[in-house]
C-alpha cells in the first residue's frame, strides 16, 4: 500500500481517484489553507492529519509517505491570474513544498499546474523548478496532459511533472490517450435548475453572426460547429459559445453558455461541473448535501484537478512502484537548505534578471494603454463638439438634419456621424 501526502489538496481529487481506481494507495496526510474547502474536504473523506497553512508546517510532525502530490496556487501563472509570477507571493508558496520534498525524500512526486507556467517569464520558472528537483535528486519528466484525452468532455490543459529518485532505474512513461466516450450531453440534467438561460432573441443574433453554411443541425439535437463570440458581453473568455459535445476550462467562478438542446444556450448546474471533472455521483452528492454557496461550489470545481487525468497518473505510479529496489522511506533530519538556496536564487538573480525587465516594458505597455484611451476621449469629445456645432449651422440656415447633411458639411465620414447622431440628437 503506497502511502501518499497532498499538498494544496483542495477537495480531493487524490482521494477520489484513489477510490474511483480502486488503486493500492493511502492518503496519509493532506495540506489545505483555504477553510471553507478544508472543512467540506475532511467532511467528505474522513481524512486525518489535514493541516492548514504550509507555511508553517514542521516537516517533522508530518508521517512518513512514498509520494507527495503538489498542486500549488495557480494564480500567480494562470492566464486568468495576475501572471507575475515569482514576483507574486502567492508563486513563492510552491518552495513552501520543496521543504517538505527535502525532508521527507519520498521516492516519487507528482507536482501540477497550469500550462503556462511552462512559458511564464520565457520558461525561467520551469527552469527553476527543474533544477530544484534536481537538486533535491530526482530525475524528472513534464508534460501537457489535456483531460479530453482521458475520456472526461473537458478542454482542460494541465502541466504535469513527474520525478523520481534518482537512485532507481525507472523508464517512465506518461499514460497512454483514451478514446473520448462521455460528451457534455451525457453529463447533462434534463431538468436543470439554478441555471441561467441565453435571451432567445440573443440566440438569434448568433446564428445570424456566425452564418448559414457554419450552423448546423444534427438529428438529435444541435451542433454549433465552430466557437464563436457572444455580443452581449465585455469578458473575452466569456465571449464563447463552444461545441454541444465539449466543456471549455473551468474556472472559479460561473461562465460562458452551453449548448444543449436546439436554440439553447445555457450555463452549467454544480453537479454537472462536478462531473466534468470526472467525480462519482456519490461524492457529488456529499458535497451538494452539505449546503454551502454557490460560489463556494464554483471555486470547488474550478481549482481541482481532473479525476480522471490524476487516476491515470497513479496507475502509472504503483506500477513504477513496484520496480524500486528500495521500497522503504529515505527521510532525512536536514531541510531548508534548498529551500534557502531558491529564496536566495529568486531575490538575488531570477527578479533583477528576469522580472525587472519584462515587468519594465509591461508596465510601458501599460502606459501606452492608458494614453490611448485619455486620446480616444479626447477625439470623441471633439467628434460630438463638432456634429454639435454643424447641427446648429444646419437649423440657423433651415437645412434638414439629416445624416447626409451632417456628413456633408462636417466632413465626418458616414460611420462615425451614424455613431454619434443618435446621441447630439437627444
Amino acid at each position: 500500500m503506497l502511502k501518499v501526502g497532498c499538498h494544496f489538496s483542495g477537495i480531493g481529487s487524490v482521494n477520489e481517484a484513489i477510490k474511483k481506481f480502486n488503486l493500492p494507495m493511502k492518503v496519509d496526510y493532506s495540506i489545505e489553507y483555504e477553510p471553507t474547502t478544508q472543512r467540506a474536504y475532511k467532511e467528505v473523506f474522513g481524512t486525518k492529519n489535514v493541516f492548514a497553512d504550509i507555511s508553517e508546517v514542521d516537516p517533522r510532525e508530518l508521517p512518513p509517505v512514498d509520494v507527495i502530490i503538489t498542486s500549488p496556487p495557480c494564480q500567480a501563472f494562470s492566464n486568468a491570474g495576475s501572471k507575475k509570477g515569482l514576483q507574486d507571493n502567492r508563486g513563492l508558496i510552491l518552495f513552501e513544498t520543496f521543504k517538505i520534498i527535502e525532508y521527507q525524500r519520498p521516492k516519487m512526486v507528482l507536482f501540477e499546474n497550469v500550462e503556462n507556467l511552462k512559458g511564464i517569464d520565457n520558461g525561467k520558472v520551469l527552469k527553476i523548478i527543474l533544477n530544484l528537483f534536481d537538486l533535491l535528486g530526482y530525475r524528472v519528466k513534464h508534460k501537457i496532459l489535456n483531460s479530453l484525452n482521458y475520456n472526461s468532455p473537458q478542454n482542460r490543459n494541465r502541466l504535469f511533472i513527474v520525478a523520481f529518485d534518482k537512485n532507481e532505474k525507472i523508464n517512465y512513461k506518461f499514460p497512454r490517450k483514451e478514446r473520448l466516450i462521455n460528451k457534455l450531453k451525457d453529463i447533462c440534467c434534463e431538468n436543470p435548475s439554478g441555471v441561467y438561460y441565453l435571451d432567445p432573441h440573443k440566440t438569434k443574433r448568433v446564428r445570424l453572426k456566425v452564418g448559414v453554411r457554419k450552423y448546423k443541425y444534427q438529428n438529435d439535437g444541435g451542433n454549433l460547429v465552430k466557437s464563436h463570440h457572444r455580443i452581449d458581453t465585455n469578458y473575452e473568455q466569456q465571449q464563447r459559445i463552444y461545441k454541444p459535445f465539449v466543456s471549455h476550462t473551468l474556472q472559479c467562478g460561473e461562465s460562458n453558455y452551453f449548448y444543449f438542446k436546439k436554440d439553447t444556450f445555457r450555463t452549467l448546474t454544480i453537479k454537472e461541473r462536478f462531473r466534468l471533472q470526472a467525480f462519482s455521483n456519490e461524492t457529488i452528492d456529499k458535497y451538494l448535501d452539505l449546503g454551502l454557496k454557490k460560489s463556494d461550489y464554483l471555486r470547488f470545481t474550478g481549482n481541482t484537478i481532473n479525476v480522471n487525468v490524476m487516476g491515470a497518473l497513479l496507475k502509472t505510479y504503483c506500477n513504477c512502484f513496484n520496480k524500486f529496489n528500495d521500497k522503504r522511506f529515505n527521510g532525512e533530519n536536514t531541510f531548508n537548505v534548498v529551500f534557502e538556496y531558491a529564496n536566495h536564487y529568486i531575490k538575488n538573480h531570477y527578479i533583477k534578471n528576469y522580472s525587472k525587465r519584462d515587468y519594465k516594458s509591461e508596465n510601458i505597455r501599460f502606459k501606452q494603454s492608458l494614453a490611448a484611451k485619455d486620446t480616444n476621449k479626447i477625439r470623441v469629445s471633439k467628434t460630438i463638439e463638432l456634429i454639435n456645432r454643424t447641427i446648429d449651422t444646419l437649423k440657423e440656415n433651415k437645412i434638414p438634419i439629416t445624416k447626409y447633411q451632417i456628413t456633408k458639411f462636417s466632413g465626418l465620414n458616414k460611420k462615425t456621424v451614424s455613431k454619434y447622431f443618435d446621441s447630439c440628437l437627444s
